[in-house]
Order: structure tokens, then sequence, then C-alpha cells
């Protein structure tokens, strides 16, 4: 993503965090488990991006789960960044 952006473009990803839940993989067709904050700064660094911020959002995606029908709260993270 950040080879196509113009120089002064911005990228911002949200997400959520990692997590060990794999049936979100059946029942929502995710392909991955969340993803590290550290991994995220990283690559946008590794990107040459400046300006790299990842920070929690302070909101939870709430899902229920189908094994036992109780709510799971995955954190969420914005990542962004300027080329």
């Amino acid at each position: 993503m950040a080879r196509v952006l113009k120089p002064g473009g911005r990228l911002v990803i949200t997400d959520l965090d990692a997590h060990d839940h794999d049936w979100v993989i059946g029942a929502f067709h995710d392909r991955w488990l969340g993803f590290h904050r550290a991994d995220l700064r990283q690559w946008f660094e590794a990107a040459r991006l400046k300006n790299v911020i990842v920070e929690d959002l302070r909101e939870q995606c709430t899902v229920e789960s189908p094994r036992d029908s109780c709510p799971i709260g995955f954190g969420m993270f914005i990542a962004k960044g300027e080329k």
C-alpha cells in the first residue's frame, strides 16, 4: 500500500488485536486472527513511512461466541503513517 501512495499521502488501517479465537475464520471468513501492534509499526517503518502512530481505539468489536453464546470483545487499534 505504501508503494502506491503519493508523497505526503497517508496510510490508515484499523483492525483487531491478535487473538486466538480461530472459530472466526469459519464464522466470519476472517483470514487473520488479528495483528500484533508492534508488527504493524515495524511494517510501516520498513515501508519508510514517517510519523507512524499505532494506538488503541479504546473500542471493542463484540461478537457472540458460537460455542457458548457468550459475548467476546476483541481489542481494536488504528495504525497511521505518511509517505
